[in-house]
């Protein structure tokens, strides 16, 4: 739920655009997103959007799909990061078992491409550091959106 450095500037443009619409919940997601999820649930209220992009296990996303989907209505629009590795896996689970339809899919995108830009690295790094660090920081990327079936 929380990448560091680009989550704070990310939460403060989209809390700048949304205001008091938009929370970010930061830490671990087996430990946040339940206790949010209760709550937000108990309160009667639903998301409009609802963002997977953690853990690249596919058993935690989709735990994390499981409780997004329990403050989600029929409008909600899920957005699914990663989905060329295993939170993508969790993705297509969730469609065969015809609880999640996606509406829409970019990519994946190989690395490099104008699409996927991959994240940079500091260019100090000895030159087979830094090779070796671009093809892990540069994998294939793509995302998905979709919405919850069912609710």
């Amino acid at each position: 739920m929380h990448h560091g450095r680009y989550s704070s500037a990310a939460a403060q443009l989209l809390r700048a655009s949304f205001s008091n619409r938009f929370a970010l919940h930061p830490g671990d997601t087996n430990v946040v997103l339940p206790a949010w999820a209760r709550e937000f649930r108990a309160q009667g209220l639903h998301c409009d959007v609802v963002l997977v992009d953690g853990s690249h296990d596919e058993s935690m996303a989709i735990s994390d799909l499981g409780w997004l989907r329990s403050v989600s209505n029929a409008d909600t629009r899920l957005v699914m990061d990663d989905i060329n590795m295993a939170p993508g896996h969790a993705l297509a689970k969730e469609v065969v078992a015809k609880r999640v339809e996606v509406l829409e899919q970019y990519g994946p995108f190989n690395r490099g491409s104008r699409y996927n830009p991959c994240m940079r690295i500091p260019e100090k790094s000895p030159p087979r550091l830094l090779q070796a660090r671009r093809a892990l920081l540069c994998p294939k990327w793509g995302f998905a959106v979709g919405r919850f079936l069912g609710v």
